[in-house]
């Protein structure tokens, strides 16, 4: 007995050297201890003996290419080692899936089940930001903005080969700033980084991120911010454009300072035309950072003269600013102005701060910024209805002079 056990280690031993996992291989391969070891076959590639503290397990992988480029792993379990599947039924099964794959017909089942940036998103969407709060609806439609920019190829890679082989996202980041440009690729670079974040939450993908050797670079701000002497241009330019509810977006735009999200999405029943305030309900930062947009006469009648436009183009119309979008509201102002939104509430700033007289702290209330300390934060623009008022009327008469001049 002794002897052909010996005789059979023996064996082992030389199939071992030549690469080849025998049955007598596996019989003498003792159990992991720790951590799980792996035994590649070197004759049939993709033949992998795991071996653990319990079991040892066939399967077949392997690694395929297609135009240069790394595809998702293919594993195959085969069988277990315990339940009386062999050595030689395992290289026999591997040979017919390597005939499968050479023809193409392969099935990868484990990229079914391996977590993907497309099995991710869903959950990532509505899950609450690493502060513990609720995404806005404006934050969920720029993260889909962002989401919907990925190629197919990459939203359906595992994100275990996408953190091993960094090249393929520096393909998808280059493919993307080609398309779209260097700012929409940051974006989302940083969506696939904060994704793989929260798919990783059990730790058991890899340390690091996809984007890990991506440079994120941030563009030239090209926005241009208009002073005083260069309104008038811009403002027969407004007045040029022959839809008159974007001639009056460009114009609230300026008056108000407001974001572009909270521009397109103004809905009538949040006005309150008594109070002098528009409620902006869902603003940059959730509905915690909601607040009363401060509405001066040239504001009003503003307001009054794209309701007259959007009941003849658009009756029946819930939206300040409606238009022939999916959504039923205006999606950006018209560029051909050559001013963006942006760059119109930064000329609002300007203008209030320089021409105007206005307090950076009543500015950034107007503007609805963060406050700079927390008493600061413990003020509502329309508690202070009378003074912030007067400032709004202040700078919407200041800037209408500068249009007009």
């Amino acid at each position: 007995m002794i002897d052909i056990e010996k005789r059979l280690a023996r064996r082992a031993k030389k199939e071992a050297a030549k690469g080849l996992i025998s049955d007598e291989f596996v019989r003498a391969q003792p159990y992991a201890t720790g951590k799980e070891i792996i035994i590649r076959d070197d004759v049939l590639p993709g033949l992998t003996l795991r071996v653990g503290k319990k079991g040892k397990v066939f399967s077949y992988r392997i690694e395929q290419r297609k135009n240069g480029h790394r595809l998702p792993m293919i594993t195959k379990p085969l069988g277990k080692w315990e339940r009386g599947y062999t050595a030689t039924q395992a290289r026999k099964d591997a040979v017919a899936l390597s005939v499968e794959r050479d023809a193409g017909t392969i099935v990868n089942t484990s990229a079914r089940k391996a977590k993907t940036l497309a099995s991710v998103w869903p959950e990532f969407s509505v899950a609450p930001t690493t502060k513990g709060r609720k995404k806005a609806a404006n934050t969920i439609e720029e993260l889909r903005y962002s989401y919907k920019r990925l190629s197919p190829r990459v939203l359906h890679t595992p994100l275990r080969d996408l953190v091993n082989d960094q090249s393929i996202m520096q393909r998808e980041a280059a493919r993307i700033v080609g398309v779209h440009g260097q700012s929409a690729s940051n974006s989302t670079v940083r969506l696939v980084r904060l994704m793989y974040k929260f798919a990783n939450r059990d730790r058991k993908l890899p340390a690091g991120h996809p984007c890990e050797t991506v440079t994120v670079i941030d563009p030239e701000n090209k926005q241009p911010v208009l002073d005083w002497h260069e309104l008038p241009a811009w403002w027969r330019k407004v007045q040029a454009l022959k839809n008159p509810i974007h001639r009056e977006a460009h114009t609230l735009t300026l008056l108000s300072g407001l974001r572009r999200n909270d521009v397109r999405t103004m809905r009538w029943d949040k006005l309150d035309v008594k109070g002098r305030r528009f409620h902006i309900s869902e603003p940059k930062g959730g509905s915690r950072r909601a607040f009363d947009l401060i509405l001066s006469r040239p504001m009003l009648r503003c307001l009054w003269r794209v309701r007259r436009a959007g009941r003849v183009l658009y009756p029946g119309s819930p939206w300040v600013f409606p238009a022939d979008s999916a959504s039923g509201h205006l999606i950006r102002l018209n560029e051909r102005v050559g001013v963006r939104n942006h760059g119109l509430r930064r000329t609002y700033s300007g203008i209030a701060k320089n021409y105007v007289g206005i307090s950076d702290a009543d500015i950034g209330r107007l503007l609805n910024h963060g406050g700079a300390n927390v008493t600061q934060r413990y003020i509502r623009a329309s508690k202070m209805g009378p003074h912030f008022l007067q400032q709004q009327e202040a700078i919407s008469a200041a800037l209408i002079k500068a249009c007009v001049a």
